[in-house]
């Protein structure tokens, strides 16, 4: 299986031993792994703060970044959910971006990770949900639904 990873801009700037345990994780289970290098911010902060021209600008970077078709996996709640749930509306008064939103919304998995910083380095997944996700991914790459 392959994956684009997302490694969030908290991630790389102030906790990038957590990108390092994803990766490693991800390597475990015998994914390969795809990191556009043009990745930057998923638009999160501006939209949280009420700059949807600067979020949409954010959406419209990561979209056009994450082009294709493999998953897309991002190991930040918050990040997540800004492009399952927020590019949609960001793009609704404009149909052909608004397609591309909701395409890289259904490709888009967060990675459940929990971090102990900073005092610890140390990054703990649950192994159930780790599990439980990879198959939901792996259902997508296959064709196939797993029943919960």
């Amino acid at each position: 299986m392959r994956v684009q990873l997302f490694a969030t801009c908290l991630v790389d700037t102030f906790f990038p031993e957590t990108g390092e345990a994803v990766v490693k994780l991800l390597r475990h289970y015998r994914v390969d792994i795809s990191y556009p290098k043009e990745q930057t911010c998923c638009g999160t902060p501006p939209n949280s703060a009420g700059y949807r021209k600067e979020a949409r600008k954010a959406a419209e970077h990561f979209i056009s970044v994450f082009d294709g078709t493999d998953p897309i996996v991002i190991p930040s709640g918050s990040c997540a959910s800004m492009v399952k749930n927020h590019y949609p509306d960001l793009f609704k008064d404009d149909p052909k971006m608004f397609r591309k939103a909701e395409a890289v919304a259904r490709r888009t998995f967060e990675l459940p990770v929990s971090c102990s910083c900073p005092k610890s380095s140390r990054v703990s997944v649950s192994k159930r949900a780790w599990e439980n996700n990879l198959s939901r991914l792996m259902s997508i790459n296959t064709g196939t639904r797993r029943q919960n």
